[in-house]
C-alpha cells in the first residue's frame, strides 16, 4: 500500500476515533494494542491488519466501509450516471 492511501486511512482513523469521544487510551484498550501501535496506525506509518480494523470500526460504532472512507452511496450513485450518460448517448 502506497504512502499517500496510508496517510488518508491515518486521518479516517483519527477522525473516527475523535468523533466516537475516545481518548486514544481508551480505544487502545478497547482493541487491545498498545500506544506505539494505535499511534503508528493514526500517523500512517502502519496499518491495521483485517481484524483489528474490524474491532476498531465496532469500538467507534461504524462498519468497516465508513472506518476507511470507502462510501457504498457514493459508488451507486456514480454507477447510476455512468448508465444514466450511456443511454443518453445511445438514444
Amino acid at each position: 500500500m502506497n504512502g499517500g492511501m496510508r496517510s488518508e486511512i491515518a486521518v479516517l482513523l483519527r477522525t473516527a476515533r475523535a468523533q466516537s469521544g475516545l481518548s486514544q487510551k481508551q480505544a487502545r484498550d478497547a482493541i487491545g494494542v498498545s500506544e506505539t501501535t494505535l499511534y503508528q496506525w493514526e500517523h500512517g506509518k502502519s496499518m491495521p491488519p483485517l481484524d483489528k480494523a474490524m474491532l476498531l470500526a465496532k469500538t467507534y460504532r461504524m462498519t468497516l466501509s465508513e472506518l476507511v472512507g470507502d462510501d457504498p452511496t457514493e459508488s451507486n450513485r456514480l454507477a447510476e450516471l455512468e448508465a444514466r450518460i450511456d443511454r443518453l448517448e445511445r438514444d
